[in-house]
């Protein structure tokens, strides 16, 4: 709930927070979606996802079709 609201930085964002993005986020302070799931689940379990989504895809197990989904999951 500490970042509701925190602008979209296209390219911005990771394990320590927000922060400046790349390309059309180069001017904003925020995270874009795979930044802010890399912050969620580093400061929730530790575990350090990579930065793109092809890349956490990859890194992350995955659910079950028909599987009940829980807290914490990820939709690609």
């Amino acid at each position: 709930m500490q970042w509701l609201g925190t602008p979209y930085s296209w390219g911005g964002g990771g394990f320590n927070g927000p922060s400046l993005g790349i390309g059309s986020g180069s001017h904003t302070v925020g995270f874009d979606c795979s930044g802010l799931a890399q912050y969620a689940w580093y400061q929730a379990a530790g575990i350090r996802l990579p930065r793109v989504t092809d890349d956490q895809v990859k890194a992350l197990a995955q659910v079950p079709a028909g599987a009940p989904l829980r807290a914490g999951d990820l939709l690609f």
